[in-house]
């Protein structure tokens, strides 16, 4: 059997595929991902996902407002230095759309034979369920405060 022929050049990165720091391509969904490092160089350094955006440029701008608020870094690895950024607004993101086939409305909301509905939480490859709740809003609430406790953001 032959031997696999490796990169002759393994320094090498792949190109960017946007020319804005911190943004590259998605390529499943088509989508631009925002990335930025936390408090490099020190020991607690870690990369942030910041999300996914329909333009490069406004990921570009998430990088920017996020390198400015989490490490006040010079404006001299941000891509509009010149540019003034608000802090205390976070830029604007898409929110996800629910699955089609939900009726009720809500994150991990759904409507059983009765008129009621149940809320259910997944994690850790295992899900959970709150319970039977009249109305969908009293079931939103429980599924958020479940969120809020397993660490996740609530739902919107």
């Amino acid at each position: 059997m032959p031997k696999r022929i490796r990169n002759p050049n393994p320094q090498k990165r792949p190109p960017k595929t946007t020319e804005y720091r911190g943004v590259y391509l998605d390529k499943k969904g088509g989508k631009y991902a925002s990335k930025f490092r936390l408090h490099p160089n020190t020991s607690l350094s870690r990369i942030k996902h910041l999300g996914m955006f329909e333009d490069p440029k406004e990921a570009a701008i998430a990088f920017d407002w996020a390198n400015l608020k989490y490490n006040h870094c010079a404006t001299s690895v941000l891509n509009f230095p010149d540019m003034v950024h608000n802090l205390d607004v976070e830029p604007k993101r898409k929110k996800k759309k629910l699955n089609a086939r939900n009726t009720s409305g809500y994150k991990g909301v759904r409507q059983v034979p009765g008129g009621k509905f149940v809320a259910k939480i997944g994690y850790n490859n295992t899900s959970k369920q709150m319970g039977t709740f009249e109305t969908a809003i009293a079931a939103a609430i429980a599924y958020d405060q479940a969120a809020i406790k397993k660490g996740n953001r609530p739902s919107k």
